[in-house]
Parts: C-alpha cells; structure tokens; sequence
C-alpha cells in the first residue's frame, strides 16, 4: 500500500489505485492539486478494504489494473452514491474502447499524464451536472415514494371505511365523511375504476390531471382520459387488477389543451367492498413530467460530455484517441472482407513560423478553419481528426488510393485559397503537404499510419503545398 499525506485513520477524499509505485507518487500530487486529499494504493483488494468503510468523493482507477478494475467497480456500484465520481486512466498509446468502458461504470476517462487543469475541467463538467440533476431527481423520488405510500395507505383506508359501513347508521355516515376527506386530501389524482372499466369516483386532483368537469367525468372510461396503447387488450393495466393481479403500475403520457405533452405515473390495485368482493380498481396518477425532464436531460449530459471526450474543441474535428479506435475498426474490417481503405495525413506548412510571427491566437484560427475545410470536403463515412499539433487526418472507408488523391486535392485547393489576415493590412495565404496510402491486406496500423507519414515528408521535402501518393 501506498500512502501520500495521511494515514490510514485521517478521513480522504480521493483514492488513487495503481499497480505502478511511481505512478502513484505522480498521479497524487497532481489529484491533490485540485483541493483533495488523497490516498494511494497499488492494488484492487487494497481499494476495496478501504472502501467497504468509507467512501471518498473521488476514485481514480488505472486501466493497467488487472481486468481493468472492473470486479472494484462492479463492487463499488450497488454502495455509489451519486456524489461518487470514477475516473478511469489510460495510457495514450493503447486507447480503450470508449463506449464499452464508460458502460462498466467510469464517469470520465482521461489520459495518465492528464494536468490539473485537464481533472479540474472534468470534475466541474461532471459535478455541474450532478447538481443541476441529483437534488431535483432525489426531491422527485422522494415525492413520488411519498404519494405512492398515501395511495397504499388510502386503499387500507378505503377498506376499513366500506367494512364500517355494514355497522350502524351512524357509523357509516361517519365513515361517508372519511372517505370524502380522504379523497380530498390526497395528492395527485384517484379514481376508481368498475368492472366495466366505468369511472364511478374521483377527486379534484383527477379532474385537474384530466382537464374535465365533474359531469363530464362520468360519462367517459379511463381510455378515454389516460389512453395508454394497451387499452382495450388484455394487457390493460386496470384489467389485470380486476383479474386478480395486487398492484400493477405504468407510465403514460398525455397532450393537454394547451399542446404540452405530460407524463404520467399510474398505479392501480384492487378497489373491493365492505364484504371483500371485488368491485374495480383505485387508480393512483401521478404527474411526473418534471421528474422525466430531469431524467432526459441529465442523459443528454453524459452523452454531451461522452462526446467531448472525443471530439477535438478547437477544430470541432475527432481526437487521437477516436482516430486509432476507429482506424483499428476499418482496418479490421478491410482485411476480413477485401475492402478498400485509405489514410489522408496533413500538415500545415510552416506553421511555426506563422505563430511564432502573430501569435498563437492566429495559428489557432487557421486550425480552427482547415478544420471546417476539412469537414467540409468529405462525405459522410469517412472520419476526419485533429492528430496532434498542425496534422490532421482523414480515414477514407471503402476508399482506393486514386479516389484518395482527389480528397486529398480538393482539401489542398481549398486551403490554399483561403485568405487570413492577422493585420489589418496584411493577408497571408497557408498551404499543407499530404501523405496517402492505401491498405495494403494484412497491414497492421502502425505500418499504414508509417507509409502515410513517408509520404507526407516526401511532399514536404519536395517543395510543400502538394501531396503524395506513392
């Protein structure tokens, strides 16, 4: 075990787990960086000790963990709190699959020689979205265990109050006067529903959810109301609970009067006499448009920050990290079916010059714009990437050398004619030198991505502004 600042009895809030000593006496300074206090271990089964009596704030996993830290995880899950976050590390020359690693339970994947400024970035987009969601979605489960708890209480109630009825006169009138006040006081919508799947009682809350007046109420059916694509078919909610089923519930959505769609949480269970013989169901609505508001936009979120961890910011183009998975995938598939495949690499010529001449903020415009040219000048399969730097890279599915050379062409005329100006009264033009090579069957990525970059120092060595393909 190691251990960076504290001991084993101070209260943390980070754990970082490596199999590497000397990755932990780096990653530590830089997670403490960030306001935490950390502690380091080089082993899953040391994590877990620890974490069956405590949980941190933050868990940094190394993927060089054996099976990837993913028996930790699977661990870790049915205990994790929403204010748990797990970032995964991973080395950049062996990229995991993104998707696949992100659904064994990490909330962000980042490189191991990430900067403070890189975690920080992180930890805000994830603990933003947290906050924006968890506090709302907690009031909401709270609310909706709440209300289903009165609907389970109001059945018993309701039952007691027909049993009084079969005793005296006045015990039943009495019991009248709870059932009114119980269908007064209860949140959301009740209503109970006949064999004949007539309503035949309701409260104000079932009126207000169903936009009807009182005598309306009564002529329609519950499909009428709250239609659901079951209605009619055996698999009706409500017809299960006449046939004997003690608690079905489903979710449904409506379009109100003024065009806004709602959505609906119904519960329905048995609605039976003073003698125990079934006479419908109560029905239990709830409105829980906010709750699947919340919901779908925290998944828009994670899907929004997923992306970003792939996508360069500046050129708007795909990173690295998606360029050697994807690469990988293609090349896998044009070896097992015989398919064509080429690779694009650029760079932009001299561009040390220009940014050492006006500044990093005009060498940012001219990525920013071959970006957008680049985008521009290929279809839709094909996989344009920021490779590092001024290179870029574009992978061409089903794709022979020839027709790569046109790409390549149509990209190199355009960005040759694109002016800049970094002074008002200076205009400067920027070319690029490319590098195509085609897949040759039984080529690994290391040795296309080599022919490529060959090619691209011939163009360069060759006088620039060009490409080859040789």
């Amino acid at each position: 075990m190691y251990l960076a600042g504290i001991s084993l009895n101070q209260d943390y809030r980070a754990l970082v787990i490596s199999p590497s000593t000397p990755d932990l006496e780096r990653l530590i300074p830089l997670v403490e960086a960030c306001n935490f206090t950390a502690m380091g271990v080089t082993s899953s089964g040391e994590a877990w000790e620890i974490l069956e009596k405590t949980l941190p704030q933050l868990l940094v996993i190394s993927l060089d963990l054996p099976d990837r830290g993913s028996t930790l995880i699977r661990k870790i899950i049915p205990k994790k709190p929403d204010s748990l976050i797990v970032i995964g590390l991973f080395d950049p020359t062996t990229p995991p699959e993104v998707e696949s690693t992100m659904a064994e339970g990490y909330d962000f994947l980042l490189e191991t020689s990430f900067s403070p400024t890189a975690l920080r970035a992180a930890l805000h987009s994830l603990t933003k979205c947290q906050q924006t969601s968890t506090s709302k979605t907690i009031c909401q489960s709270e609310t909706i265990q709440h209300q289903q708890q009165e609907m389970e209480e109001l059945q018993d109630q309701i039952e007691q109050a027909f049993a009084m009825s079969n005793q005296t006169a006045m015990e039943a009138e009495m019991a009248f006067i709870e059932l009114n006040m119980i269908f007064k006081a209860v949140t959301g919508g009740i209503v109970l529903i006949g064999k004949n799947m007539n309503i035949i009682r309701f409260n104000d809350g079932f009126l207000q959810l169903a936009e009807i007046d009182r005598e309306t109420a009564r002529t329609f059916t519950c499909s009428d109301l709250f239609p659901n694509h079951h209605c009619g078919t055996d698999n009706c909610s409500i017809l299960k609970v006449i046939k004997g089923e003690p608690h079905v519930e489903f979710e449904t959505e409506k379009k109100r009067k003024d065009g806004s769609i709602r959505h609906y949480n119904i519960t329905a269970t048995p609605y039976k006499g003073p003698g125990g013989e079934l006479i419908g169901a109560v029905v239990y609505i709830l409105d829980i448009t906010e709750r699947v508001r919340i919901k779908r936009e925290l998944e828009q979120s994670r899907e929004k920050y997923r992306t970003m961890s792939l996508v360069d910011e500046l050129t708007g183009l795909f990173n690295k990290r998606h360029f050697n998975n994807t690469l990988s995938i293609e090349i896998d598939r044009a070896d097992r079916y015989g398919m064509n495949l080429s690779l694009i690499m650029m760079d932009i010529d001299n561009f040390k010059i220009h940014n050492d001449t006006y500044g990093h903020d005009q060498g940012d415009l001219v990525l920013s714009r071959l970006g957008e040219i680049v985008a521009g000048s290929i279809r839709s399969c094909d996989t344009p990437c920021r490779y590092g730097g001024e290179e870029f890279t574009i992978i061409l599915p089903e794709t022979p050398g020839q027709n790569a050379e046109t790409v390549a062409e149509r990209v190199r005329a355009a960005m040759a004619a694109e002016p800049f100006q970094p002074n008002p009264d200076e205009t400067v033009y920027k070319t690029l030198s490319l590098g195509i090579a085609e897949f040759q069957k039984g080529e690994k990525l290391a040795e296309l991505l080599r022919r490529a970059d060959q090619n691209l120092y011939k163009a360069k060595k060759s006088g620039k502004n060009r490409y080859i393909y040789e």
